[in-house]
């Protein structure tokens, strides 16, 4: 709390992280389907952060049992 002014400064903020594996059988689609897929997933993405800040991190190379962070 700020002195004196009976104003508190600080805020809070709550965060989730969620790890996600693709699914092996995505990775054989063809091109097209695939893109599709891309396309579908970005928008759900895209729904949620009207909401709330989304922030997505690739896990290649530090993390054998996932694939992406949101």
């Amino acid at each position: 709390m700020a002195e004196g002014s009976g104003e508190q400064t600080n805020s809070r903020q709550f965060v989730r992280f969620a790890f996600y594996k693709v699914d092996p059988s995505w990775r054989r689609l063809a091109g097209p389907e695939r893109q599709a897929g891309k396309g579908q997933f970005a928008a759900i993405v895209d729904e949620f952060a009207c909401r709330m800040m989304v922030r997505s991190y690739s896990t290649v190379g530090s993390r054998g049992d996932a694939d992406l962070l949101l």
